[in-house]
């Protein structure tokens, strides 16, 4: 496009003028004076100042009236604006008012329009703050000076207005007049329609205007019925603004543009109807929404603009329907069914509730919208993840509010549109579902709509079904009938029994309409089913909803068994189901007695023949048995249904088993109920009979079933047989069952695993089945036929109780009985032993049982089961039979004794044996004694364990009452330890015979098989039983010494023998045997060592200091004390009898054990023999135990075993001993005791050489780093640890850094491990470990200098550090203690040269780390703000280039800083800020420093609030105006370093018109076309704004190579798109033609923008782009 030849003419006139002057001696001097007096402003500081400067500078311009141009003019607009700042006082604005009239006065109409950008931008802001007193000269300079241009002002017509405005906020003011008359006078000198457009645009734009506007269009808006000369071409612009007003917050705005929508854009005008569909919808949507305010005035208003200004409400009604009522309708629905994300989803549910209030829009509103409003409803709940608890607290106050006749009159049509339809459509019987599940209903609803509603949706099921018996499995007729179900729970039984009493014609129909007929004469529906009436009366709707029920079940029932397709058989069952479920609930509220016209048994047949087809599934038979139970109950049904006969029985019984299987136990507890409801509702005992009849079915398979299914319906009968029954029936449920149960007991002893297993899962009853299955097993146990006497059996001098059987009984049953209850006991564990505690035995139910027990004559009269039961266990592991019948009855006997110790062992385990372990321990060391001397080994290992554990129940319960006799008397700590004085409940105490059988066990020879089991119980039980069973040490010690020495004598015979041909030798020693005595002397030794130490250590007694010593010296203190004394002295027989028995017990032990070592040492012999192979084994196995034992034995005393070693040496020595044997031992002893120092200082050596290894580094890093070292690219981790004393996790740190040094050229991974370690691991969890400050800081300090520095060393690209290291820095951030720590290193990356190399993804991570520390450090931002604008170097050799590089860092960091806040953060430097970027402006002209003045200023324009930058405008808009003013007078050449300026600046004012503050609106005019013309250009057009402009002239440059501009933005079709800035992705420019198309479509864009967006801004997208351009990568 070329530029017109007219402006090509008044830009050469402009030219030459300027050059003439330019070259006039009186005006270089006229400029000299007026640059003198502007820089007179800088020595400004308070209000006086000002007005001598304006004073001068007036002065200076009248002195030269000749010349028609001022100088420097740019300049002194800014200075003037500065001066109309609001915070000065009126005496300065009334002075640069005076200015601003003579230089207007000097310049006339024409110079003023040249320069209209530079005079207005102070002037246009100014009246909204002026003072009363400097008003009227304001609007004298606009009248005289601004009026005259006439057409001239069609660009700047949006912002003239705007700056008019406020002068219009009150009626009573004294400009109001003269502002109305200003701005009539100033609408003509254009078209209305353009006037009023830019009116439009205020109000959309400005919220602060649309009052003051609405009150200039509320006096001249003519009624818009006419065509475009009020409108103009957008209609949408002028209904956005109405919108825009209808919605604004101030409640006077809202007022005053509905009396304007009344006044002149009723709903019936023109303009509305001509307008979009769009456009009245967001008009109808803004008018409505006003009602939310609950202000009677706009609803009065609002109400009037819907129904017409007629009184009559027919009219007004009329009037809705005809020009509202279906606008009002698709606004309220579309934005129900997709809600605007402006506004809360409930937003047009309360408009809704809110219009009903006027009942003439309310009734009409709600016929058409009502089931709308509920389907989006649930809609919105259905979807909300919160419950959507304010759409639910809103559709319940909608449900209340609306009519219900009104609601269920639409719901009920549409539900018989759907049963009567193509069985797809089901949304209305859902949302029904929904309402009730919902809401509350009130009494209307529930006694007069429920029931007809319930009664017709039935009645028309029936018809439909029986029609088409296919309709039964739909899915339409399952969701009927959970509506039905669902309806049920809100309807009461008395609304059943009759229909309500209504008035007028249709009384005459309420008894003989059926329910479906009657339904549509009461709503006024048009009947689409005519069916034939039945002759019946229809009064009681119970009759006809159970009638119809019976119909549907029974026809459901027969499709079931005829039933071919697979596909809609789930929903067939469900429909069955649910049919039968509403019978059952019918019957059980009947109360008083109905008769029916049905046929029971014929129903029943029919319902049971579908019930034993394969198809019918558990769901359908739990509602059918349970309906047979409800109906046989009932007795109010006339006629009755019977089920108590045993083929029906036969039928229900065997099908509920069936789901008692395994495979169905989400069934099982129901099943049992429905098992039991049969049980309670029938005379006979059918279900006990059928349980029994299937389980001795002849098929395996059945019987394994029918077990398990006993198993389940015996474990779940407690959760269905009421407790009332239990205590009233004598005989306990149980015994209802006791065959089956029986049958079941015998599966216990079963082979077979499946049936095992079935026992076994049900041993696991209740708690109450217990007992039931204890006293007959009880009952046979105390059978008189067991004869027994009382006797005595002598065994070496000694004589224990015994009893004797006087007669044979059956043994094998005794056994089985006592294995039961073993497994019951096993498997019952505490529970069973609880009952069994609680329970009195003479409180059974079975009074032959009692009488039993008490005739064994020897139990309290109140033992409980459990004393009952072991009695009898102790007895019959006491019984013996009679000589008579020893030979038949002792191999049963020892089995039922095997069986008794394993029960009592169960029992005792459990410690339940408080207060009678004594007497049962008694009775088990006797029955050992006798098993060791009666030569009987199987029951021996038992016994011992039963032993051990009633020992451990004894002392645990001793010890327990002593802690509670301790806490009653107070004492405990001040007790002597180990010798009680104060008397105690009772003590453990060791029975008399228990040592003397633990030795005889281990003495005697024929006992040697079980050996094992004997040395078990002691090394287990002697030490854990201490002190009470310290007693037996050393009689065991002894005897334990004597076996070995008889092996050993054993071992030497048989080796001693020479001849292999004489005979066999007997030999009963082996390895194993040897072995087992050496662990037992070691642990006897060990025992009575430890014991005796605990003894000395609570007496008087004192230790030998020389003793001490040594042992605390370690165990080489030993050696020296044994070889280096010289004085020390020999121990003699007569000193070691003198010490404890501990210590002669030690002595003895080392003799043994010395012999063994000395004797046992294997030489091969000259002549191999047979025996050579196994006594080798022996005596190599032998020796190398024993020395591990005196190795062991050592360690602990080491002075008395080598004292007790040297005297066995001195001793007449064995001749077959060898001669070495003591110097070799001690050799061996000494050399271990030196392994385990060794160890013991190796990890000392250990943690003092990584110490040394960390302070090495710490101190000598700076020397230690080699060239080599600095060219790694991430620096190096010192394997210093981080802190000494932080914690383990830390020492493992240091433990895993070890190893760095020798593998530094591949531990890259090791430390980036590390590094993990450090951010993941031990920075989260520092302050909890360490919690003093100082260690924290001391730690954090390690961290920052061993892993941070070198990491961030020598990087092009300082933020691009490892994650690991960044993870570092940002988890030290948080710990506030530490910032001392990191501060150093962040200040020093922030202030690095290469800092803007990174990326902006790189950048993102640091901000949070960049605000920590400047909210911290409050010196930082002041130091940084310092160097931005440092004095310009004064050496003459300084890079000039460079320095400027450096000060475009500099601002670049403070925009960064600035970035890094949050709002308002630094508002209180803003001053400060502001003075340096000017201070840049004015003494700075490089392009690279003030670009980065732009972008800090974007960066200011996102951290501040608008009305913070009031000041900053005049000095933006001056920079802006003349940067793309420089741009049109000289387009730079391509390449130019001005290119990035104009980018920068560019970029600047796309902010400024995403942001759209309302400050800069007033101004936009003189960079953009804010006005239609934007869009709707006029045929004369001509650009005045900046950009279009340059458009043009850049757009006439001959096409370039390589323009790479910003494309240009498609329209967003988005319902509300967010506004974004167009040159985002534009970074840098080669040529001005890269920006043309930023140039040529900014107007409309923004235009675009403010039309679509409704002011919302995409934030993201303009913090990236400034994020982007602050760190290019480059």
């Amino acid at each position: 496009m070329s530029i017109p030849e007219s402006a090509l003419k008044d830009n050469f006139q402009l030219a030459v003028a300027q050059q003439a002057f330019a070259s006039d001696p009186k005006y270089k001097k006229f400029t000299q004076q007026v640059e003198k007096c502007l820089n007179s402003f800088d020595n400004v500081h308070e209000w006086a100042d000002f007005i001598a400067f304006l004073k001068q500078l007036l002065k200076t311009f009248q002195s030269y009236m000749q010349f028609k141009e001022i100088p420097r003019k740019l300049i002194v607009s800014k200075r003037l604006s500065q001066c109309l700042n609001p915070a000065l006082p009126t005496g300065v604005h009334q002075r640069a008012l005076d200015v601003y009239l003579h230089i207007l006065s000097v310049l006339g109409p024409e110079g003023l329009l040249a320069d209209l950008p530079i005079w207005s931008s102070g002037l246009f802001p100014f009246f909204e703050y002026a003072a009363t007193s400097v008003k009227p000269t304001l609007l004298n300079l606009f009248d005289t000076h601004y009026l005259p241009l006439q057409s001239g002002l069609r660009p700047v017509m949006k912002s003239f207005i705007l700056s008019l405005l406020p002068g219009l906020e009150e009626e009573t003011s004294e400009f109001f007049d003269k502002v109305l008359n200003l701005l009539d006078r100033l609408s003509g000198t254009v078209s209305p329609s353009f006037f009023f457009q830019n009116i439009w645009l205020v109000m959309l734009t400005t919220p602060t205007a649309r009052g003051t506007s609405l009150n200039y269009l509320a006096r001249r808006l003519p009624r818009l019925n006419a065509g475009e000369e009020v409108v103009g071409k957008d209609i949408g612009l002028m209904i956005r603004a109405f919108a825009a007003a209808l919605e604004d917050e101030n409640l006077l705005v809202r007022r005053a543009a509905l009396d304007l929508l009344l006044q002149s854009l009723r709903v019936d005008s023109t303009a509305v109807s001509k307008a979009q569909a769009e456009d009245r919808v967001i008009l109808m949507r803004a008018a409505t929404g006003v009602v939310l305010r609950r202000d009677l005035s706009l609803n009065r208003r609002l109400y009037t603009w819907l129904l017409g200004s007629d009184e009559k409400s027919e009219h007004q009604i009329e009037y809705l329907k005809t020009h509202a009522l279906d606008l009002v309708y698709s606004t309220l629905k579309n934005e129900m069914f997709s809600p605007s994300g402006d506004y809360s989803e409930s937003r047009p549910f309360k408009i809704f509730i809110s219009l009903l209030d006027k009942w003439e829009i309310g009734a009409a509103l709600s016929q058409v919208l009502v089931y709308d409003a509920f389907k989006a409803i649930k809609n919105l709940i259905d979807k909300s993840c919160d419950g959507g608890e304010d759409v639910t607290m809103t559709a319940s106050t909608l449900y209340e509010a609306v009519e219900p006749h009104i609601l269920w009159k639409q719901l009920l049509t549409v539900i018989f549109a759907e049963i009567l339809g193509d069985r797809k459509d089901i949304e209305a019987i859902r949302m029904v579902r929904f309402l009730l599940k919902t809401f509350a209903q009130d009494d209307e609803i529930q006694t007069i709509h429920l029931p007809i509603i319930f009664a017709a949706i039935l009645d028309l099921i029936d018809v439909q079904v029986r029609g088409d018996v296919s309709r039964a499995s739909s899915p339409l007729m399952r969701e009927a009938l959970l509506l039905q179900e669902e309806m049920l729970r809100h309807i009461p039984h008395s609304a059943l029994m009759q229909r309500p009493d209504l008035t007028g014609p249709i009384e005459a129909k309420r008894t003989t309409q059926r329910p479906y007929l009657f339904a549509c004469s009461f709503y006024g529906i048009d009947p689409i089913v005519t069916s034939e009436s039945l002759s019946n009366s229809f009064a009681v709707p119970f009759v006809s909803v159970f009638q119809n029920l019976a119909t549907i079940t029974r026809s459901c029932a027969q499709a079931l068994t005829t039933y071919t397709s697979s596909s809609n058989i789930v929903v067939l069952r469900e429909v069955f189901s649910l049919s039968l479920s509403l019978l059952n609930r019918l019957s059980v509220r009947l109360a008083t007695s109905v008769t029916l016209s049905w046929n029971p048994d014929d129903w029943l047949q029919v319902v049971l023949t579908g019930l034993e087809h394969e198809l019918a599934n558990f769901a359908t038979v739990d509602r059918s048995v349970s309906l047979f139970v409800a109906l046989h109950q009932n007795t109010n049904l006339v006629p009755r249904l019977f089920v108590d006969n045993r083929p029906t029985m036969f039928k229900m019984v065997t099908k509920l088993l069936k789901y008692l299987r395994a495979d169905c136990a989400v069934y099982h507890v129901r099943a049992v109920n429905l098992i039991w409801s049969l049980e309670t509702a029938t005379t006979h005992s059918y279900v006990e009979s059928i349980i029994a009849q299937t389980m001795t079915s002849p098929e395996s398979r059945n019987i394994s079933e029918s077990y398990e299914a006993f198993g389940v319906l015996w474990r779940l009968t407690d959760w269905r047989y009421p407790t009332r029954m239990m205590t009233e029936d004598n005989l306990l449920p149980g015994f209802r069952f006791k065959v089956p149960m029986m049958i079941v007991l015998e599966a216990l002893k079963s082979d077979d695993p499946s049936l095992r297993r079935i026992g076994e899962t049900w041993m696991r009853c209740s708690l109450k089945s217990y007992l039931r299955v204890l006293d007959p097993i009880m009952y046979d146990l105390l059978d008189p036929t067991m004869r027994r006497i009382v006797s005595t059996a002598k065994v070496n001098g000694r004589e224990i109780q015994i009893f004797l059987y006087q007669c044979p009984f059956d043994q094998r049953y005794t056994n089985h009985l006592l294995d039961l209850l073993l497994f019951i006991f096993r498997f019952g564990g505490q529970g069973f032993a609880k009952t069994a505690k609680a329970t009195p035995i003479r409180r059974s139910h079975h009074a032959d049982l009692v009488q039993r027990v008490e005739a064994v004559g020897v139990l309290d009269p109140n033992a409980s089961y459990f004393d009952t039961l072991v009695e009898i266990v102790l007895r019959f592991i006491q019984s013996e039979p009679n000589q008579s019948w020893a030979p038949t009855m002792l191999p049963n006997n020892a089995i039922i004794q095997s069986t008794a110790v394993d029960l009592l062992q169960a029992i005792v385990a459990r410690g339940d044996v408080d207060g009678i372990a004594d007497g049962i321990e008694a009775i088990i060391v006797g029955k050992l004694y006798l098993c060791v001397h009666w030569h009987r080994l199987d029951t021996q290992n038992k016994l011992l364990h039963l032993l051990h554990s009633l020992i451990s129940a004894s002392t645990s319960h001793d010890a327990v009452l002593r802690q509670a006799m301790h806490r009653h008397d107070g004492s405990g700590p001040n007790s002597a330890s180990g010798h009680d004085t104060e008397p105690e409940p009772r003590q453990y105490s060791v029975n008399p015979l228990l040592i003397q059988t633990l030795v005889d066990g281990l003495s005697v020879r024929t006992n040697r098989p079980v050996l094992q089991h004997w040395l078990d119980f002691i090394l287990m039980a002697v030490p854990q039983f201490q002190p009470p069973l310290q007693a037996a040490v050393s009689p065991l010690n002894d005897c334990l010494c004597r076996q070995l020495i008889l092996s050993l004598k054993d071992i030497h015979t048989a080796s001693s023998q020479a001849h292999d041909f004489a005979r066999d030798f007997p030999s009963n020693v082996t390895d194993t045997e040897m072995i087992m005595l050496l662990n037992g002397l070691e642990r006897m030794i060990l025992l009575n060592l430890a014991y005796t130490a605990e003894v000395s250590s609570t007496e008087e007694e004192s230790i030998p200091q020389d003793k001490a010593g040594t042992e605390n010296s370690g165990l080489l203190g030993y050696v020296s004390t044994v070889f280096g004394s010289e004085s020390t002295q020999q121990i003699s027989d007569e000193m070691l009898t003198a010490r404890s028995p501990a210590y002669r017990s030690l002595d003895e032990g080392i003799r043994v054990l010395y012999s063994i070592w000395a004797t046992l040492s294997w030489t091969p012999p000259l002549t191999w023999s047979s025996k050579d192979d196994s006594l080798s084994l022996v005596y190599n196995r032998t020796r190398i135990r024993c020395r591990r034992v005196l190795e062991h034995l050592f360690r602990v005393q080491a002075v008395e075993v080598f004292e007790s070693v040297v005297d066995c040496w001195s001793r007449v020595p064995d001749s077959s001993a060898s001669p070495d044997a003591a110097f070799e031992l001690v050799d061996v002893l000494v050399s271990s005791a030196q392994n385990a120092v060794h160890m013991d200082n190796f990890g000392k050596l250990l943690d003092s050489s990584v110490m040394f290894v960390g302070r090495s580094y710490d101190q000598g890093s700076w020397i230690r780093r080699t060239t080599k070292e600095s060219l790694t690219t991430n620096g190096r981790k010192s394997p210093v640890p981080v802190q000494d004393n932080k914690s383990d996790e830390k020492q493992q740190d240091v433990n895993s850094l070890v190893p760095s040094d020798s593998v530094r050229p591949g531990s890259t991974e090791l430390i980036s491990q590390i590094n993990d370690f450090v951010a993941s691991s031990v920075l989260p969890n520092l302050r909890k470990f360490l919690i003093d400050n100082d260690r924290i800081l001391s730690a954090c300090n390690n961290i920052i200098y061993y892993v941070v520095n070198p990491a961030m060393r020598g990087r092009t690209r300082p933020l691009d550090l490892d994650p690991p290291v960044l993870a570092i820095i940002q988890g030290m951030a948080k710990i506030p203690s530490a910032i001392k720590a990191w501060k150093t290193p962040v200040t020093e990356l922030l202030n690095d040269t290469r800092l803007f190399n990174c990326t902006a993804s790189a950048a993102d991570p640091w901000t949070p780390i960049v605000k920590i520390l400047y909210d911290a450090d409050k010196t930082a931002f002041p130091e940084l703000l310092s160097k931005v604008a440092t004095a310009p170097s004064t050496n003459i050799f300084t890079n000039r280039e460079y320095e400027m590089l450096l000060r475009s860092l500099n601002v670049r960091r403070l925009s960064f800083i600035l970035f890094s806040g949050d709002k308002n953060d630094f508002l209180t430097q803003l001053p400060t800020i502001q003075e340096k970027l000017v201070d840049i402006f004015r003494n700075v002209p490089a392009p690279i420093v003030q670009c980065e003045v732009f972008l800090c200023i974007r960066v200011l324009l996102c951290r501040l609030s608008p009305h913070n930058m009031t000041s900053f405008w005049p000095v933006l808009l001056t920079e802006l105006y003349r940067i793309f003013e420089q741009a049109m007078t000289a387009l730079p050449s391509d390449g130019s370093e001005d290119l990035q300026l104009i980018l920068a600046a560019s970029k600047c004012l796309d902010l400024l018109l995403v942001l759209q503050t309302e400050e800069f609106q007033i101004h936009q005019w003189i960079f953009v076309t804010d006005t239609v013309d934007a869009i709707y250009r006029p045929d004369s057009w001509f650009p005045e704004a900046m950009m279009d402009q340059l458009a043009e002239i850049a757009g006439a440059l001959p096409v370039g190579d390589g323009a790479n501009g910003v494309p240009t933005p498609n329209v967003q079709t988005e319902q509300r798109p967010l506004r974004h800035p167009m040159l985002n992705s534009l970074r840098q420019i080669e040529s001005i033609r890269d920006l043309i198309p930023f140039f040529s479509n900014v107007s409309i864009t923004s235009y675009e923008s403010v039309y679509a967006s409704g002011g919302n801004v995409d934030w993201e997208a303009v913090e990236q782009g400034i994020l982007d351009d602050m760190f290019d990568g480059r």
